[in-house]
């Protein structure tokens, strides 16, 4: 039985003034799997992803959040979209002034009317989640790069999302912390069900944490492939789906066998 489609993307055209960036883009996400964006750099994957955030405009087509189209809904249906949404930027983003318990509490102040001892329930339970049980009162200074992401990833399944946009999660990491983040984002998936759409490039990531993968060709402005990450590596449709595959699939390989 055909997956039923989390977000649908028709048509979709991107581009800054004159300048496509990505045009005719056609492609489904489904429910409860990991989406992994690829692509080179400068290939539209961060811009693709702050299109299904409502922070661009296409220049042509439309998004579909389940049966709603998100490019054509109000202000109100936008935001009751966004809600059942939840963002791991790059680097984090947390803030600096803040506790990480505090950054993670901050949604949930905002969005609910729990009381305080409610709220710092959830965030020692989100917290946990992502293997930070104890940190509540650590600032991001105090912390690690890889606990930064980890921090935001707590902070981005605060309200209980449905689907999880990870920005570039690995990025700037050690392949230890990168690892660890891959994992994480592994068993969130298994324990809650939730629909991912990941923005990378990193190879490991991908291989490892994607259960489909969509390629964003820099040259030919236009998506040439979608399908299983090691069915991609065994037939890639074209030669620059291939070099990206396999620019660094030796040293992946030989750190996993």
């Amino acid at each position: 039985m055909k997956a039923s489609a989390e977000i649908r993307i028709e048509n979709l055209t991107m581009a800054y003034g004159q300048r496509i960036i990505q045009q005719d883009l056609n492609f489904e996400i489904h429910s409860g799997e990991v989406m992994a964006i690829m692509g080179g750099s400068g290939c539209g994957k961060s811009t693709l992803l702050r299109h299904l955030l409502g922070l661009r405009e296409p220049a042509k087509g439309n998004i579909f959040f389940g049966d709603q189209s998100f490019t054509d809904a109000n202000l109100k249906m936008r935001q009751s979209i966004l809600r059942k949404c939840g963002v791991l930027y790059q680097g984090g983003a947390l803030w600096s002034s803040m506790t990480v318990g505090e950054n993670v509490a901050l949604p949930i102040e905002e969005f609910t009317g729990h009381s305080k001892s409610k709220i710092r329930e959830l965030v020692r339970f989100k917290l946990s989640l992502v293997g930070l049980g104890g940190f509540e009162n650590y600032y991001p200074a105090e912390i690690s790069g890889g606990m930064k992401k980890r921090a935001g990833l707590a902070r981005a399944l605060a309200l209980d999302p449905e689907i999880l946009f990870l920005d570039e999660p690995s990025a700037g990491l050690d392949p230890v912390s990168s690892r660890r983040l891959d994992e994480t984002i592994i068993e969130l998936k298994e324990s809650l069900g939730s629909t991912i759409v990941m923005v990378t490039h990193e190879l490991p990531s991908i291989f490892s944490v994607a259960d489909r993968a969509v390629f964003l060709d820099v040259h030919e402005k236009r998506m040439t492939a979608i399908g299983k990450p090691a069915d991609l590596l065994k037939n890639p449709p074209s030669k620059s789906l291939h070099q990206f595959l396999t620019r660094n699939f030796t040293e992946y390989s030989n750190e996993t066998n």
